[in-house]
């Protein structure tokens, strides 16, 4: 246990590692993390979450609703990954050429000017709107 941690989530949360060797955990945990580790279910609760796994991966709008939610999350990624970029990019490109640029954010020279030219073109938006107009 770490108190030191604090998210600010207003939440407790319970970071358990599946092959922790640290502290005395139950029988039942025990099976469920080997269950979450790839192992067979054994006990009551880890056969439980078996069932339920196998009930979700038979769900068609559940599948299709964790695809669309996968791709949502994906996106956000590539855009977060692109505000953080345009962000470098302001404060930089004034004191680096476009070629330690691109090296230093692992870009083509093509890529490097597609982004410069979209910060030039829209002065007024954030750099988060920003990857939006680039991530297109």
């Amino acid at each position: 246990e770490d108190e030191t941690v604090y998210l600010n989530d207003e939440t407790t949360s319970i970071v358990l590692n599946v092959n922790g060797t640290i502290g005395e955990i139950n029988e039942e945990l025990k099976d469920a993390l080997q269950y979450m580790a790839g192992r067979k279910p054994a006990g009551d609760y880890a056969e439980s979450l078996d069932d339920a796994v196998k009930k979700v991966k038979a769900n068609e709008k559940w599948r299709i609703d964790y695809m669309s939610l996968t791709m949502r999350i994906d996106e956000a990624k590539e855009i977060a990954d692109l505000n953080r970029v345009v962000s470098v990019l302001k404060k930089l490109r004034k004191i680096l050429t476009k070629e330690e640029l691109a090296s230093a954010l692992d870009l083509d020279l093509f890529q490097l000017n597609n982004i410069l030219d979209a910060i030039d073109a829209n002065p007024d938006k954030t750099d988060w709107e920003i990857a939006e107009i680039i991530y297109g």
